[in-house]
């Protein structure tokens, strides 16, 4: 795995790492339009935690997954194509809506039948996602399309950067069981049907492991907001000044949190 996970102790190595990195740091690809980036990682590894920071601190969150329970509405031309496609077992016979637990037993299951249902939906969510950016009335500075699949589909090459945040797989079954309601069986079925933490982690920009404490990588991500992108958080004043006055690691792509271990790569 092309990842680093440090704690305080191995603080200057890690510094060195990311001062390599911090030169590759991607540009906006237009002055015109806002800074967009591409936050992923699998399920259940908190990267709606991390958008739900970003949004706080007054960035724009496009969120495909709720894109893609829209685009699965009645009288829609993705619901059209999902009905002919997987049948009408696929329909909840009360509200005429998709069964999304039906469906998801159906393409977990068979490889054949996500790759299907991943060509019908995925290019709508794009479309839709570009029609969120055309239509903001509002002109902000960073824009977060948050999207599991974001490397998967090709969306990298759509944003400025990528942000990942995973965890182990092991600690991912957990949260899946306890959260989800899912057997051991079925979130391990979920799980390998997404990328692999070292896939991900290879194809993003900043990386961060959910594992610790939430404000560990609440401070990573207001480091790299503040030191490496110039952006100044909104409604974070003080927790801001406390990080200013800290002597820890500030650095490329992650900074080291006094107490726990964190991630970078």
């Amino acid at each position: 795995m092309d990842c680093i996970v440090g704690s305080e102790e191995t603080a200057s190595g890690i510094l060195r790492v990311n001062e390599k990195r911090k030169n590759k740091k991607l540009k906006s690809k237009s002055e015109s339009k806002p800074f967009i980036i591409g936050l992923t990682g699998g399920i259940a590894s908190g990267k709606s935690k991390i958008a739900e920071y970003l949004n706080h601190w007054g960035a724009c969150i496009i969120d495909c997954d709720k894109i893609g329970h829209q685009s699965y509405s009645p009288n829609t031309a993705v619901y059209e194509k999902l009905v002919n496609t997987f049948g009408k077992r696929i329909v909840n016979q009360c509200t005429g809506e998709i069964d999304r637990g039906c469906l998801g037993k159906i393409v977990f299951s068979n490889p054949a039948a996500l790759k299907e249902l991943n060509e019908i939906v995925w290019p709508e969510i794009l479309s839709l996602v570009k029609f969120q950016l055309d239509s903001m009335k509002e002109r902000k500075k960073i824009v977060v399309i948050e999207a599991a699949v974001l490397i998967q589909a090709g969306w990298q090459n759509f944003v400025d950067e990528v942000w990942a945040s995973f965890i182990p797989v092991d600690e991912a079954v957990k949260r899946l069981v306890e959260r989800n309601k899912l057997t051991e069986e079925d979130a391990r079925r979920r799980l390998n049907a997404q990328l692999s933490n070292d896939e991900i982690i290879k194809n993003s920009h900043v990386v961060f492991c959910s594992l610790w404490h939430y404000n560990c990588t609440k401070m990573q991500a207001l480091d790299h907001l503040y030191f490496d992108l110039n952006f100044f958080p909104q409604n974070e004043t003080v927790f801001l000044s406390i990080r200013l006055q800290k002597h820890g690691v500030i650095c490329g792509n992650a900074s080291i949190c006094n107490h726990s271990a964190h991630s970078t790569c």
